[in-house]
């Protein structure tokens, strides 16, 4: 595998609250090769968060998109719009970022949050874009609060959710030209109830295997020669990681995972 030296993370469909409507296949463009022209040799793109997605799926569900879906919030609603623009031109973020970065000799990974609790803090669904249907229509997969209420984020002791999220990146791997994934377990860092039993730490050990599975089976239909990077953000410590169901040290024993970033959540320290 290439060395990882300077790793550029776009948070998502953020990008598109600066695209000019009718213009937003050249801005992006823009903005993805200005952020080239820094040297980065590595560039991460959230497009899954995680069943909400920011490019044209058909396993997850699209931002904003569909005639339930309503905004609050001007920003929303422009972000949608630019999305809904690439879409009728045939493309998406994650096809135009692919394609630049290709074409600069820079790795592409498709970001992964492995959970989100954005939604936790709006109006609810549907005028939360970030509020899943998945989630609202599936509270008996979400995650049991300290007072046994369901939160917003969804648990991966349950397998429909694991599915859902693995057709998802299994989707991702076979229709774009991405060189792997990142993991990002720091969004929002709630997969099972916490603290996360041993049971529970060796599913999501058994979920990332698959997930290192189904890569190695892409990139070998392609005739990829490279093996795919897998990478993932997990705290800062191992007694962390374990609190939140994650075994980051096996992971890279048994070689499912090519880089570990340690990460706070909602702040750096430096």
């Amino acid at each position: 595998m290439r060395e990882l030296r300077l790793v550029h993370n776009d948070d998502g469909t953020q990008p598109m609250s600066n695209m000019r409507l009718g213009h937003v296949k050249a801005d992006y463009a823009r903005w993805i090769r200005n952020i080239l022209k820094t040297g980065v040799d590595t560039y991460v793109q959230c497009v899954a968060h995680p069943d909400i997605c920011a490019y044209a799926t058909k396993v997850g569900e699209q931002l904003g998109m569909g005639p339930e879906r309503s905004f609050e919030t001007a920003n929303w609603w422009h972000i949608v719009q630019a999305q809904k623009e690439l879409f009728t031109q045939g493309t998406d973020m994650l096809r135009v970022a692919t394609e630049i970065a290709r074409k600069a000799g820079c790795r592409f990974l498709a970001g992964i949050r492995m959970s989100d609790a954005h939604h936790a803090f709006g109006s609810g669904y549907p005028k939360d874009p970030l509020f899943p249907r998945f989630t609202h229509e599936h509270p008996e997969y979400r995650i049991p609060g300290p007072d046994g209420k369901p939160l917003v984020t969804l648990d991966y002791s349950r397998a429909a959710v694991r599915d859902l999220r693995l057709a998802i990146m299994r989707e991702i791997a076979h229709e774009y030209p991405v060189d792997g994934f990142e993991l990002d377990f720091m969004r929002f860092s709630q997969h099972f109830a916490n603290p996360a039993t041993l049971e529970q730490i060796d599913i999501m050990t058994e979920f990332v295997r698959q997930i290192r599975a189904l890569l190695d089976a892409e990139a070998r239909a392609r005739g990829q020669g490279e093996r795919p990077v897998l990478g993932a953000r997990r705290p800062p410590t191992l007694a962390a990681c374990a609190g939140i169901g994650l075994d980051p040290e096996k992971w890279a024993r048994q070689g499912l995972i090519d880089y570990l970033n340690p990460a706070d959540f909602l702040w750096a320290d430096y």
